[in-house]
C-alpha cells in the first residue's frame, strides 16, 4: 500500500464520518483510481454512495412538504378562487356611505357585516421564496 493511498483512504473514511458524504466519495474513487484492487476502498464507496442517495431523498421529501405547505398558505390568502378577487381589485371602489350616529335602536337591528378583503399574493414574490428555500435545502 501505497502512504498516498492509505492518507486517502483515512480522509475518506473521517469525511464519511462526519457525513460528508460527496466529498468522501470524490476521495475513494481518487482511492481506486490509484489502486483498483482496493476492496475495502470500494465498500466504502458503495454505503457513502447510498448515504448520499438517502440524504438527497430526505431533502426533497423536506423541500416537497415546504413547497405545498407554502402553495397551500398561499391559497389561503388568496381564497378558493383567485380570478375574482383579481377583477374585484381592479374595479373601482365604491364611495363609503356616510356613518349615522349609533343609537339603541341601530344597535339591537343586525349589520351586514362586510367580509375582509382578500390580500393580493405576489406570484413572483413566492416563487423568490421557494428558489430561496432550495437553495437552503440543496445548500446552493
Amino acid at each position: 500500500d501505497h502512504p498516498t493511498i492509505k492518507a486517502l483512504f483515512r480522509k475518506a473514511k473521517a469525511l464519511e464520518g462526519c457525513s460528508e458524504w460527496r466529498q468522501a466519495e470524490q476521495i475513494l474513487r481518487k482511492v481506486l483510481e490509484l489502486d483498483k484492487e482496493n476492496k475495502e476502498a470500494a465498500r466504502t464507496l458503495l454505503k457513502v454512495r447510498q448515504m448520499a442517495k438517502q440524504e438527497e431523498d430526505e431533502k426533497k421529501a423536506i423541500f416537497s412538504k415546504m413547497a405545498k405547505g407554502i402553495a397551500k398558505d398561499a391559497k389561503s390568502m388568496v381564497g378558493p378562487d383567485a380570478e375574482p378577487a383579481a377583477a374585484e381589485a381592479k374595479s373601482p371602489k365604491k364611495p363609503e356611505e356616510s356613518h349615522t350616529p349609533t343609537t339603541k335602536a341601530t344597535e339591537a337591528a343586525p349589520e351586514h357585516k362586510q367580509e375582509p378583503e382578500t390580500p393580493e399574493v405576489d406570484g413572483a414574490a413566492i416563487c423568490r421564496t421557494l428558489c430561496v428555500a432550495a437553495s437552503m435545502v440543496v445548500g446552493l
